[in-house]
């Protein structure tokens, strides 16, 4: 999965590609991608003393997907909002690497947290 939003990054900022919606199915997008990431939250709450490594993976995935869905949501505003979209490569790239590195450290903390917990049984 990881690897996967690395290259929709790179696609985003160094090929100017951006993620483009029409009329009102943008709005329907950005409320999608504000409860995607507040039920994300909310579920992984719900894991805190649990020790199903697999329910926990699941609603981190979950969770990464709503990051996900903020930076298409991001860029889409930028092609919809704004005069010269090329304008914009920073604020992606800052955008893009943030949602990459937060998908490797999640995945990388789950890891090391289930293999304590197996080495500890």
């Amino acid at each position: 999965m990881n690897f996967a939003l690395g290259i929709a990054t790179l696609l985003v900022v160094f090929f100017e590609r951006s993620f483009k919606y029409s009329g009102v199915f943008f709005y329907g997008v950005s409320i999608y991608a504000f409860a995607k990431i507040f039920l994300a939250i909310v579920n992984i709450s719900k894991t805190r003393g649990t020790n199903n490594y697999l329910e926990i993976s699941y609603r981190s995935i979950n969770l990464v997907d709503g990051t996900f869905s903020f930076f298409a949501l991001q860029t889409a505003l930028i092609n919809q909002f704004s005069k010269n979209y090329t304008d914009f490569p920073l604020a992606n790239l800052l955008t893009g690497t943030f949602t990459f590195a937060f998908a490797l450290s999640l995945g990388i903390f789950i890891l090391i947290k289930a293999k304590k917990e197996i080495t500890r049984q």
